[in-house]
């Protein structure tokens, strides 16, 4: 499994939160199946044998493809029900003018033969908040930059005056005429995309495991026959 949060700061990986890359040892034995096919076209009477190991081959490989796939599935799903598991009140974009909502945001990729990246860095860069930067690390990480820093605003729909106890629980803070408020509550960390990030990886955990154990029995009949 990669890293959780692998690839944050690294722009070798492709500006997602985290990759997780094709298997060594998967790569690896493909490649043995590959020469195991090579030699037995090189025996007497061993075309059959060859074209065997050639049909486990591509079957490996689409059902590893179809695992990325879905393994893609599963990460955007897993993030955006952790969004929503988390969530404590309306992004600013329910209420008022429209603007892109997190979730919206959340893209994963194929990268490769089941290699999947989580998170496009460059999607969510483009949900921002009403000060037009983006706002989804401190949703995944949590943050408490603004501890301690006084604003102004009515808490919305209603109008209702700034009110400390109200702050992260009523739906929309805008800024403006009414307040002060001391802002006292850090933003709690949600860790959508590490959520994201394990579902992805389960799954294809799960679904390599069971084509290793198919093609390694189907193997095994092709062997017995080479005997």
């Amino acid at each position: 499994m990669a890293e959780l949060g692998e690839g944050l700061e690294d722009r070798d990986s492709r500006d997602f939160f985290s990759v997780l890359p094709t298997p060594p040892a998967l790569l690896g034995g493909l490649t043995l199946l590959g020469e195991a096919a090579a030699f037995a076209r090189r025996l007497p009477g061993g075309i059959d044998q060859a074209i065997a190991i050639e049909a486990i081959i591509s079957a490996t490989e689409r059902n590893v493809s179809e695992a990325g796939i879905q393994a893609v599935k599963a990460s955007e799903e897993a993030a955006i029900a952790t969004l929503r598991r988390t969530r404590l009140r309306p992004e600013a974009g329910d209420i008022g003018a429209p603007r892109k909502r997190l979730e919206e945001g959340i893209r994963s990729e194929i990268l490769g033969l089941g290699a999947v990246g989580i998170g496009d860095i460059a999607e969510l860069d483009t949900v921002v908040g009403s000060d037009g930067k983006p706002f989804w690390r401190a949703q995944e990480y949590g943050s408490d930059h603004n501890v301690g820093r006084v604003v102004f605003g009515l808490f919305q729909p209603g109008g209702a005056p700034a009110n400390q106890s109200e702050f992260r629980v009523h739906p929309v803070f805008v800024a403006g005429s009414g307040g002060p408020m001391v802002i006292r509550r850090p933003i709690p960390a949600r860790h959508f995309l590490r959520a994201g990030t394990g579902a992805a990886a389960l799954l294809r955990d799960r679904e390599f495991g069971s084509t290793e154990v198919v093609a390694i029995e189907q193997m095994r009949v092709v062997k017995s026959t080479l005997i």
